[in-house]
Parts: C-alpha cells; sequence; structure tokens
C-alpha cells in the first residue's frame, strides 16, 4: 500500500508539473499544494492549527466531526466579537448540515430565522496562485429565504484530511467566514457573511468561489 500511495504521489506531481523541483527553491504555497495532494493521496491529516494572518484568523482542522464542536473548541474566545460562542456555533452548524440531495444543495430555509429574509448569494471565479481570501467575493442577487439555495459540492467539511476557514472580521457586527478544502489555490470555496442583528448573529448571505 505505501508503494502504491508513493507511485500516486509521484504521478499526481508529475501532472501538476511540480515533480523534479527542488523542494528549497519552492515558495510556500507550492509547498502547501504538495502537501495537501500528499493528505489527499494517503488520507493524512494535518495538525489542527490557528494563525492570525493579515486577512483574518485562519483554522485548519477537520471542521465536522461527529459528536464534536471543534470549530467552537478550537476558536473560543479568539474571533473577538460580540456573542462569539453564537456566532461560531452557527457557523458550524451551517458547515456541517447534510445538503438535501447528497450533491451539494443546501435551501436556505432549513436554517428558518437564523437566515435573513430575503438571503443573498453569488457566484464568482478566480485564477492564479491566490491565497483561500485573496479574491473578491461580492453577492450579485437576492431572493426570499423559502427560495433561496447554495450548492456546496466540492467542499467536503467532514472529510477526515480537513479544511481551512478564514475568519475576517470587517465591522463589530459583520463577519466573513470563508471556507475551502485547502488554503493555497481551492477549486472550489465558499464565502459565509454574518451580521449581528440586535442580540443575535444572522447568516446574510453566501457566495462560491470557482477556481478556473
Amino acid at each position: 500500500m505505501r508503494i502504491t500511495a508513493t507511485l500516486a504521489l509521484s504521478g499526481a506531481l508529475a501532472i501538476a508539473g511540480l515533480a523534479g523541483t527542488p523542494s528549497l527553491a519552492q515558495p510556500s504555497g507550492q509547498q502547501s499544494v504538495l502537501q495537501d495532494i500528499g493528505r489527499m493521496i494517503t488520507g493524512g491529516k494535518a495538525d489542527d492549527a490557528v494563525e492570525r494572518t493579515a486577512r483574518g484568523l485562519l483554522l485548519e482542522t477537520r471542521h465536522c466531526a461527529d459528536g464534536q464542536a471543534p470549530v467552537s473548541t478550537l476558536l473560543r474566545g479568539q474571533v473577538g466579537v460580540e456573542r462569539e460562542a453564537a456566532l461560531l456555533a452557527l457557523f458550524q452548524r451551517i458547515l456541517c448540515t447534510p445538503s438535501d440531495d447528497g450533491m451539494g444543495k443546501l435551501s436556505i430555509s432549513r436554517f428558518e430565522d437564523d437566515a435573513a429574509d430575503p438571503f443573498g448569494t453569488g457566484l464568482v471565479f478566480y485564477s492564479g496562485s491566490q491565497e483561500l481570501g485573496e479574491w473578491p467575493a461580492q453577492q450579485e442577487s437576492e431572493s426570499p429565504r423559502d427560495e433561496a439555495y447554495i450548492s456546496t459540492l466540492g467542499l467536503s467539511p467532514g472529510s477526515p484530511v480537513g479544511g481551512i476557514s478564514l475568519w475576517d472580521v470587517q465591522a463589530p457586527g459583520r463577519v466573513r467566514v470563508w471556507f475551502a478544502p485547502f488554503r493555497h489555490m481551492p477549486s472550489y470555496a465558499m464565502a459565509y457573511d454574518f451580521e449581528l442583528r440586535g442580540e443575535r448573529w444572522v447568516w446574510v448571505a453566501a457566495v462560491s468561489s470557482v477556481r478556473l
């Protein structure tokens, strides 16, 4: 099995055009991509990590695990907003809710008053060697909550390999949380927008991103 995994990893690196490059000469983004490919093939899991970046708090972990609350546990007291615990719990519930059809479709009405009405959605495309959250993600339209839905296809928040969330506090009562399987050049990503309305956090919009 080790030989098979090694051969598969070598093939993936060759396809990506990365095999044969000296590791010391690789930029950090490329090294991260290599590690992501290796974990994806071998089923390895990255260590849980929390990092402060210029764009916000970065969490690397398996975000959805049965009987556990990794987001609330690892980020407790670190986001720096009012009613932080409620925000962490709401995001994890949204992220870990199974899709309606098993193919990624998620109806916003399932979250009732925890989601805004109307609800904002959007789809953006990006290219290049960008890190999660470096590209703009603006909502394009609003729909009645009972009609709105998003697609989470490609995100796999429950994967044993884990994922990345980026917590961007845009204002005391507004937070954008990015999620993707990988930190560098993710094929798919989602930006979840939350607002503090009165005494409670409300999910107000979601924008999907696809890398070209």
